[in-house]
């Protein structure tokens, strides 16, 4: 099997600053995790310290291999929020012509007003999604943002013609607001779109305890829409060849020091893992003493190839690291003896879980669909 195909959905992360600090967040999680075992209490030092840059993008995924085998491009991951990079705007440009569509997922608590009218001046196949948590003030218990200043940013963006789906993650918290929401997006004629929050995967977890400068507190499933189903359980499958994003959305993960990953719920572990890696890239060497099934189901293969940097775009061409033993045997050949656990029992619940409110969808407004 070959991951390597035309059509595919570049997801990056483009840097790795944030300013917020979301409570389920893969930042807080390993900075929590990295405090309790150093003993202080700072964000992880791999964090809030670099940015793609162009000549990163230009060499990573230069324009042929635009041209040829994309055709979308999300900056969206797991550690940054893509507006607060210096180069943002730059990659937008780099990338906007030659795809069809070009996304980004930003918390809108960045820059001024007058930022957010240049960017939606940039490129026509921008689409932005903008995620609130709560109209009301002090009801940001998610996020923790600034939502009359987000609001601001919003209007200011599609006052200027920039393309905008306003995303709302439903908790208990603000699940009375789903009727503002929708009235907000009409208002400025942009999509709407309503999710579960993916903390709740099952019936059986319905809240979890927050501790936020400070203030404890419980983040509560809403009592409104059904759990999330993941992808496999929806197609009764178990090959991952049916359900894996690296298929069926042709997906290609970037992440923010050039690792291409096989996907993106894996990070945390990955991350883990190789935690000394991204802090110095001399130091190579997996902790094998975390994720016991995770060793067995990546790592083992990841080392067998070479170790981690088999898979870095500062030492690889993405032709090189798809046609590696990693992506293009052995992660294949584990799928086919059904001896990969992560993949067989994947969490992914792909878009299943997102509810379009399609009567308020402007028809301009094209968001990024299954590649293929």
């Amino acid at each position: 099997m070959s991951f390597l195909n035309v059509g595919h959905k570049i997801n990056i992360d483009i840097g790795n600053y944030c300013n917020l600090s979301c409570p389920n967040c893969m930042r807080s999680s390993i900075s929590k995790s990295y405090n309790v075992e150093n003993n202080n209490f700072q964000n992880h030092p791999y964090l809030n310290k670099s940015n793609i840059t162009l000549e990163n993008i230009q060499n990573w995924v230069p324009k042929k291999f635009l041209n040829e085998r994309v055709k979308y491009v999300d900056f969206c991951g797991a550690l940054a929020e893509p507006t607060l990079s210096p180069h943002c705007i730059d990659l937008v440009k780099y990338f906007s012509p030659h795809v069809e569509v070009i996304s980004m997922s930003t918390n809108g608590d960045t820059r001024n007003v007058v930022w957010w009218k240049e960017l939606a001046k940039v490129a026509d196949n921008l689409v932005v999604r903008f995620y609130l948590d709560s109209f009301k003030p002090g009801n940001s218990l998610y996020r923790q943002s600034n939502s009359s200043r987000i609001i601001e940013h919003i209007e200011a963006f599609t006052s200027f013609g920039g393309k905008a789906i306003l995303c709302n993650l439903v908790f208990k918290h603000n699940q009375d607001e789903i009727q503002d929401f929708k009235d907000f997006a009409k208002k400025l004629n942009c999509n709407y779109r309503m999710m579960v929050a993916r903390e709740f995967t099952t019936n059986e977890s319905t809240s979890y305890e927050v501790d936020y400068s400070g203030k404890k507190y419980l983040l509560e499933k809403n009592t409104l829409i059904p759990s999330n189903v993941p992808y496999r359980v929806s197609l009764n499958s178990t090959n991952p060849s049916e359900y894996c994003s690296l298929v069926h959305e042709n997906m290609i993960r970037i992440f923010s020091n050039g690792l291409v990953m096989p996907c993106c719920h894996i990070e945390g572990q990955l991350f883990e893992t190789y935690e000394n890696f991204f802090i110095d890239e001399n130091d190579t060497a997996p902790n094998l003493t975390r994720h016991p099934q995770f060793i067995k189901d990546f790592v083992s293969k990841i080392e067998m190839q070479g170790g981690i940097k088999t898979i870095s775009l500062k030492y690889n061409s993405l032709e090189e690291i798809f046609n590696s033993n990693f992506y293009k045997t052995y992660l294949p050949l584990s799928w086919k003896l059904k001896s990969n656990e992560i993949c067989q029992n994947c969490i992914n619940g792909s878009r299943l879980d997102i509810k379009d409110e399609n009567e308020y969808n402007n028809p301009l407004i094209v968001d990024i669909p299954k590649a293929g």
